[in-house]
């Protein structure tokens, strides 16, 4: 009974709404989400999908454009270009792997950065033939394996047709931005073999320059090449590979650091017993960033060149090979895929002013940080599946072997003295000379998984979907057993200006867990579908390679436990108004437990790093709401908002660090873990929200179409992003401020042709939108007396410059 009365009650809710010609419909989306092509609004699950059409014409060709493009997700680039942390629903990846899987074609292309968190440069995404992208939000390792803890990115490229088609685009922008592509494809034998070629080359000038040389900052340049082969070698065969190559250089990134004023106190119970009683205050950065227009950047130059340093180079070449074969009622697949990187980066390691720059800094530096860093990756993936299709019930199940291959050769150079002491000696007794022995790195995983899927429709209005899958996983890891922290006057005195030859320490992490997700879905009605899901998603363990930047390796010091969540969602995907509306909801609650932090570990060579800890649980409850709505032929209007509510239920941990004691506000002594007889703080973070999770994100757009001639038409586009405020770490002491920002098109679409011109950050916003806390060298200070002997090194900001307003013209023709 209360089944037909909520159907009645929506049928005639419909019948209400004016009706208008079929022609205004939505167009349909096809998705490949769930491993099969369905429509994308019979996808249980909260899915973007950014069409052919909407990347050419919003010139989205990085993650930071897609993540502009999606409510709820956020890019923060860290440290390094490789550090590249994308946040769904809340969920950063604050230490170690990626949170969110990177995939093309259905192919898991993610990979880990070596000394730094978040992903590693293997995802390119400038390459002309990307057909679609989209972005599946909510944990999705069931589906997906090991890197889908917070959700998963795919790149749809495309495939040749059995028509002959040829693509030509080209962009000029203001800032020196340039970029042109070309592609070709078509039958070479008929339809047994299609091909395509397409070739990509950008560049574009920096938005910022360094104050000390002069040098543009944030500027980068590469070129792209990929070709596609199809072989339908009999009915229901079909064979696609690919292979693609590109080579990018990047200039060092547009990031600025601001030097702290603000001071946090110590708790009153901490002085004097965990740390020296002289010690009553911290400097940390509070607040809110200032604009960018009030930040100077001011970057060091090379001491062996006297110029700025080189930023980072980028070679990858990939290969694939997916095979489709039609066995009885189902379908085998096969997806192969082989891949290698090649990075090589320099920046100056503190990214403010130091005694090397000309002229000499009013307030020349103590210590003196590069980053010298080489990195080669070898990733190799076969998958093989099985998938079953009936009318009543039908099934998938598949493996996954997954091998990654990351060797690190680290030059970088850290002179880290007291402030009586001064490093000039030692950057000038660098010269010319490369470092010569580097601290290496080696690290392997193992990973192989099964999976199966089960659909089972109960009825023509109930489907039930049960999901799992088993992984297993080995993470081997070699680190330098030696710190990198250089003594100036002691190198200065043996007559060498590099570290000795660092030998290995090695370690293995094994880790095996069981993923499931059950989903049961409703259609009271042909165009209305109601789910509810409930899944898990879990990291898995490993060992950490972020050892604190100069600190040597060492395994039982940075293992880490499997990070896990349970993520409870209920959703509808709707159509209205004869298909000219389209609303889709959802509610999800993410219980997350044994999150993975900071803590500081005292090593056997009596420094302090910079290790792991699972010490936290955390919630996130949230709303989603995607419409899309054409009132008349030719006006698209579309709405996309988030709300988040995070945080942290029991989050604390044990240290004797000063600033971290100060950025907490609170303590409990209990006995230091590390070092006997001494006493230590018990910080707790329970109750911050968590870090990179705002409260309200809104995506809204305007698109008109007006018929200029029987065949073309005029193309008015408007576009606003909106992001309150949000946190850059679990302290809760640094806040990214709210911010809107206005994306403007106008141009001419023909069917072979379009000319658009574009205003991008239309009203030149300049609100600092990410960053991160990390310390600064020239605060470093030691004091051994009066007791209790206390390290100080405060933090400050370095902040990632926001692009300022860009005007550009895209064109494409089509043969």
């Amino acid at each position: 009974m209360r089944n037909r009365t909520a159907i009645a009650m929506l049928v005639a809710v419909s019948g209400a709404l004016p009706a208008r010609p079929a022609i205004a419909q939505i167009q349909e989306v096809m998705v490949t989400v769930r491993k099969r092509e369905e429509s994308l609004q019979e996808v249980p699950i909260s899915v973007n999908v950014l069409s052919a059409e909407q990347i050419e014409r919003r010139g989205i060709s990085s993650l930071d454009d897609l993540a502009r493009q999606t409510p709820g997700v956020i890019l923060d680039a860290g440290f390094y270009p490789q550090d590249q942390r994308i946040v769904i629903r809340g969920l950063s990846p604050s230490r170690g792997r990626p949170n969110v899987a990177v995939l093309q074609d259905g192919i898991d292309i993610s990979s880990e950065a070596i000394t730094t968190a978040g992903g590693s440069l293997l995802v390119n995404p400038r390459l002309v033939d990307i057909e679609q992208i989209a972005v599946v939000k909510g944990p999705q390792s069931a589906l997906y394996g090991r890197s889908a803890f917070a959700g998963a990115i795919n790149y749809v490229t495309r495939q040749p047709g059995n028509e002959f088609d040829a693509r030509v685009k080209a962009e000029i922008g203001s800032n020196g931005h340039y970029d042109a592509s070309a592609s070709v494809s078509g039958p070479v034998n008929g339809e047994t073999v299609l091909m395509g070629l397409n070739a990509a080359w950008w560049s574009e000038d920096g938005f910022y320059r360094n104050a000390l040389s002069g040098g543009e900052v944030g500027g980068a340049d590469g070129a792209g090449v990929a070709g596609t082969a199809v072989f339908n070698i009999s009915e229901g065969i079909k064979f696609r590979a690919r292979a693609e190559y590109t080579d990018d250089h990047f200039q060092p990134p547009a990031q600025a650091t601001v030097i702290p004023v603000t001071t946090r106190p110590v708790p009153g119970i901490a002085v004097g017993t965990v740390i020296s009683p002289v010690v009553t205050e911290i400097l940390v950065p509070l607040g809110r960033p200032p604009r960018a227009s009030a930040i100077t950047l001011a970057q060091s130059e090379d001491p062996r060149t006297g110029r700025d340093y080189p930023g980072t180079d980028r070679r990858v070449f990939r290969i694939s090979v997916i095979g489709d074969i039609e066995l009885g009622p189902g379908e085998f697949t096969t997806l192969s895929h082989s891949a290698h990187a090649v990075t090589s980066q320099s920046f100056d390691g503190q990214r403010k002013r130091s005694i090397t720059a000309t002229p000499p800094p009013t307030a020349g530096t103590n210590n003196f940080a590069e980053v010298n860093l080489d990195i080669d990756t070898e990733l190799f993936s076969q998958e093989l599946r099985y998938r079953w299709g009936g009318d009543v019930f039908n099934w998938t199940v598949g493996g996954l072997f997954w091998y990654e291959h990351a060797r690190a050769n680290d030059f970088s150079l850290t002179c880290f003295v007291q402030p009586s002491r001064s490093c000039e000696d030692f950057v000038a007794a660098i010269g010319t000379t490369e470092p010569a022995n580097p601290r290496r790195w080696d690290r392997v995983t193992d990973h192989w998984s099964v999976y199966g899927m089960a659909e089972w429709e109960v009825n023509p209005a109930w489907k039930l979907t049960v999901e799992a899958r088993y992984a297993d996983e080995k993470t081997t890891v070699a680190g330098p057993d030696s710190p990198a922290i250089i003594d100036p006057f002691f190198l200065l005195q043996v007559g060498v200006a590099v570290p000795a030859p660092a030998g290995f320490n090695s370690g293995a992490v094994s880790d095996a867990y069981l993923v499931p997700k059950v989903t049961l879905e409703w259609r009271p009605m042909h165009d209305v579908m109601l789910y509810a899901s409930i899944g898990e998603g879990i990291k898995p363990a490993g060992l950490s390679t972020v050892t604190g930047g100069a600190s040597e390796f060492q395994p039982d010091a940075f293992d880490f436990e499997a990070e896990k969540m349970w993520s409870y969602e209920v959703g509808t995907k709707t159509a209205w108004l004869d298909k000219r509306l389209t609303v889709n909801a959802g509610v999800f609650y993410q219980d997350y437990t044994d999150k993975q932090g900071t803590r500081q570990v005292l090593l056997d060579s009596g420094l302090l790093g910079i290790g792991p800890i699972n010490a936290g649980a955390a919630t996130a409850l949230g709303f989603e709401l995607e419409t899309i709505w054409m009132p008349v032929e030719n006006l698209t209007l579309s709405v996309n908002y988030t709300w988040l509510q995070t945080e942290y239920q029991d989050f604390t941990q044990v240290t004797t660090g000063a600033s971290q004691i100060a950025r907490a506000g609170n303590c409990e002594l209990v006995p230091d873990d590390n070092r006997p007889l001494r006493t230590a703080c018990r910080i707790d973070l329970s109750g911050n929200e968590l870090e990179g999770a705002p409260k309200h994100a809104l995506l809204a757009g305007i698109t008109h179409l007006e018929p200029f001639s029987d065949h073309l038409k005029w193309l008015t586009e408007v576009s606003a992003q909106y992001q309150s405020e949000r946190y850059q770490s679990e302290f809760n002491d640094l806040q990214f401020a709210p911010y809107w920002l206005f994306d403007l098109r106008l141009g001419l679409i023909a069917e072979q042709w379009e000319v658009v011109g574009y205003v991008a950050n239309l009203l030149d916003d300049d609100t600092i939108k990410s960053g991160f806390v990390a310390p600064d060298f020239d605060s470093f200070n030691f004091i051994s007396s009066p007791g209790p002997s206390t390290f100080i090194t405060s933090n400050m900001a370095f902040y990632n410059l926001p692009d300022p307003r860009q005007v550009g013209v895209r064109a494409s023709f089509r043969f």
